[in-house]
């Protein structure tokens, strides 16, 4: 069976990378791609700076990965954008280029979502064309599918190939309220073997933000009706309560534990900045474990 690491090392336009089946192997693979480099099991991530820290990795990504294969891609600076899209027997039908803005540091993670995208139209024309191709070599049938591209300084290349039954439910989200798209329902067609309906209804700018905190026992939560009260968010969902330990964000779980907010606004910038102002507005305080 072909898998989605298959389809990466086949990928003319995918960023260079190798399938590590032990810890040697991907020793002898990050120094061939040359550091630094991502580490990735399942849906996990790291960014490995030297040859010291694979072996961590490693462990971590097997872990995460379920015991499955690990890949090791090199490290590709640029702006990451996600085309959704639905595999339907052989065709795939790209929806919408959603904007990632991703957490700096060990631990990539994207940490908020924006529809339109913000590329310009022969960017935004290149991006489905390139997750057109990518989509199109995925195995036949009736899917979710999403291709992670990533902008450099010349080019688009594809990053990961994610498939699913269904679409991550905060895309499926922004997509209704930007362009009230029912990705749900696309799938559920998709999965018959149907085309799935993605006529816009609407065109509102969407961003989604996610909150982030220190590690440590939550003392208090607050700015909630603050933060509601801003213009256009339209919804605010704190996960935390005092009292709670948390940990440092290294994962979606450990992200989505947090809690996100989602704006609204005619235009692109305007949602993003609301968006980040109600996740500002928002006051979440830890104190250390051992206090």
């Amino acid at each position: 069976m072909t898998t989605m690491m298959d389809l990466l090392l086949r990928l003319a336009s995918a960023v260079p990378c190798r399938v590590a089946a032990d810890q040697a192997a991907a020793e002898e693979a990050a120094r061939s791609l040359g550091f630094p480099v991502r580490v990735s099991g399942g849906a996990w991530r790291m960014r490995v700076d030297t040859e010291a820290d694979i072996a961590l990795a490693w462990v971590k990504a097997r872990k995460r990965g379920h015991d499955g294969p690990v890949l090791i891609q090199a490290w590709t600076e640029g702006e990451t954008y996600r085309v959704v899209g639905f595999k339907v027997h052989r065709a795939f039908w790209p929806v919408e280029v959603v904007s990632e803005t991703w957490l700096d540091g060990l631990h990539p993670i994207p940490m908020m979502y924006a529809v339109p995208c913000g590329l310009e139209g022969r960017h935004y024309a290149e991006a489905i064309e390139l997750a057109r191709e990518a989509g199109t070599a995925l195995p036949a049938g009736g899917y979710c599918a999403e291709v992670e591209l990533i902008k450099g300084k010349e080019r688009f290349t594809v990053s990961d190939l994610r498939t699913g039954a269904a679409p991550e439910p905060m895309i499926s989200r922004l997509l209704e309220l930007a362009q009230g798209i029912d990705l749900d329902r696309a799938a559920r067609r998709a999965a018959l073997g149907e085309p799935p309906d993605l006529s816009p209804v609407r065109d509102m700018a969407v961003a989604v933000c996610w909150m982030t905190t220190h590690s440590g026992v939550v003392a208090s939560v607050g700015g909630i009706d603050a933060a509601r009260a801003i213009p256009g968010v339209e919804t605010v969902s704190v996960n935390v309560r005092e009292g709670e330990t948390l940990g440092h964000v290294m994962d979606i779980e450990s992200r989505d534990r947090v809690g996100w907010v989602i704006a609204t606004a005619p235009m692109r910038a305007m949602a993003i900045e609301r968006a980040l102002a109600a996740r500002d507005a928002i006051r979440i305080f830890t104190r250390r474990t051992l206090d």
